[in-house]
């Protein structure tokens, strides 16, 4: 459904040329490349829907070995943050759909338009415009297109949120894992009286440590390309809607048009930041663990032991990094870095736009 909207909209394109405003086309590109991520996005749960059972199987057992209130209160809180993304990207993701579908109903368009001439149409598409729409196109061939347009709105909608809940669902219950994990050797070496972990307890802990690793792997090879994608949409499309707004404010354009290009921008950062807000917390999850284990008084141990927490310190060294397709490590660094950039775009634009020719 998805592929046929996006190859139907880019054949429109091609045929009708621009017959809009500047701000439908810049929509429909929006569509069309929001719907192609979300193909990326289901294609790739589905090729790695085995490394993904692993990962939720491992989730739910989780929750059915944990033994104390505290750290049931930890896990807790991290999927009470999964939960409200979730409800969040729910709602504002399937508002937008459903003001696009109803917001072209050709009732609606009489009432909310002003004056319309006898001879104009109020046939509209959800995704597309007027123009496109053939004058002999008789009512049951535009009801259905209409009804299928309106699935696949209704899809992008469904299909963006879902991926991105169990995408951030997951990474909170990784990152949860690992502060129980390094919570549970602040016990062990707790104020007072030091108790000296035996090997087997150390066993446990490097067994566990070495999971977490394997998940945290298989999270990043699962989603490295989905990111890689949406950063690169992203790009794409910030760099198109700043380029619109520019000329917007440099003709004096509507403000209604300037205040939706400025959403959009935002819109398309918000996604740009919960990548490398995953990411970030990741890493620093993954840090905070070896910092744990060193701030340990395993100096004190015997050596038998303190050999074994020698070596899970050089472990702990290895830093769960969140890629975009194996180029660039996503973190609040990277995001800022990206913010520059773009400004920095921006600003080389506006003044190319105020340089007067002589």
């Amino acid at each position: 459904m998805l592929l046929m909207l996006s190859i139907d909209l880019v054949r429109q394109l091609i045929i009708y040329e621009n017959c809009g405003t500047v701000i439908e086309i810049v929509d429909i590109l929006t569509i069309i490349i929001s719907a192609l991520i979300v193909i990326i996005k289901v294609v790739q749960h589905y090729i790695y829907k085995n490394t993904l059972n692993i990962m939720i199987r491992s989730s739910a057992s989780d929750w059915t070995v944990v033994n104390n209130c505290e750290s049931r209160h930890i896990m807790l809180r991290y999927a009470n943050i999964g939960r409200i993304f979730f409800i969040v990207q729910t709602v504002f993701a399937y508002t937008a759909g459903f003001q696009i579908i109803v917001g072209q109903l050709p009732f609606l368009s009489v009432f909310s338009s002003k004056q319309i001439s006898v001879n104009e149409s109020v046939w509209n598409f959800p995704v597309g415009l007027k123009c496109w729409i053939p004058v002999d196109k008789s009512a049951w061939s535009y009801g259905a297109s209409y009804l299928i347009q309106s699935i696949q709105v209704i899809i992008i909608s469904g299909g963006s949120s879902g991926c991105d809940a169990i995408f951030f669902g997951i990474a909170m219950h990784i990152c949860g894992q690992y502060e129980l994990l390094h919570q549970s050797l602040g016990e062990l070496y707790g104020s007072g009286t030091i108790r000296v972990p035996s090997k087997s307890i150390v066993r446990e802990f490097v067994k566990r440590h070495e999971h977490l690793l394997t998940l945290s792997d298989y999270f990043e090879m699962v989603y490295n390309p989905v990111i890689l994608a949406i950063v690169v949409s992203n790009a794409v499309l910030l760099c198109i809607t700043g380029l619109v707004l520019l000329i917007s404010l440099q003709s004096g354009g509507n403000i209604v048009t300037m205040l939706g290009l400025t959403v959009r921008i935002y819109l398309l950062l918000v996604q740009l930041f919960i990548c490398s807000y995953v990411g970030e917390r990741l890493s620093q999850q993954s840090l905070e663990l070896g910092n744990a284990v060193y701030n340990s008084a395993w100096y004190e141990l015997p050596p038998i032991v303190a050999n074994d927490m020698v070596f899970i310190i050089l472990r702990c060294t290895h830093q769960v990094n969140l890629t975009a397709g194996n180029l660039f490590v996503m973190n609040i660094y990277q995001f800022m870095q990206m913010l520059k950039t773009m400004f920095s775009y921006f600003s080389v634009l506006r003044l190319a736009f105020n340089v007067k020719p002589q």
